[in-house]
């Protein structure tokens, strides 16, 4: 009776140990299928330069609704391509994507200043990004 009882005891523990690796499988790839959705679905809708800095506005397409924000990003790069700053933004925009007609920038001795303004946007939002590293 003992015997048996140790391989059953053998065999749920299996059991228990499989389960546990497919769900931390399952865990795994789900994050990583999120991570990945969202590196494939941004892209960058317009750069601009100055003096060898690069300020980049990328959208990240998750509109949930055929209205509502946007989701964004303002990535600020040295002369080198070396990413200096990013900024997250949301932009009121009725359910379109982000495009070149909701940003001005404007270049300074030390910043860029970057104002982001939505087609349902009563007010414009601005981002100051600063060139030190």
């Amino acid at each position: 009776m003992d015997e048996e009882s140790e391989v059953i005891k053998k065999k749920n523990s299996g059991c228990l140990i499989q389960l546990l690796i497919l769900l931390l499988l399952i865990i795994v790839l789900f994050i990583g299928g999120k991570i990945l959705y969202k590196r494939l679905n941004e892209k960058v809708v317009d750069k601009q330069s100055n003096d060898g800095y690069t300020i980049e506005l990328v959208a990240i397409d998750n509109i949930k609704w055929p209205f509502g924000n946007c989701k964004g990003r303002l990535v600020l790069k040295n002369k080198d391509n070396k990413v200096i700053c990013r900024q997250k933004i949301e932009v009121n925009n009725d359910g379109t994507t982000i495009d070149k007609s909701n940003w001005k920038v404007e270049w300074k001795t030390d910043r860029v200043v970057v104002t982001i303004k939505g087609y349902d946007d009563s007010e414009e939002k601005i981002y100051t990004l600063f060139f030190s590293e």
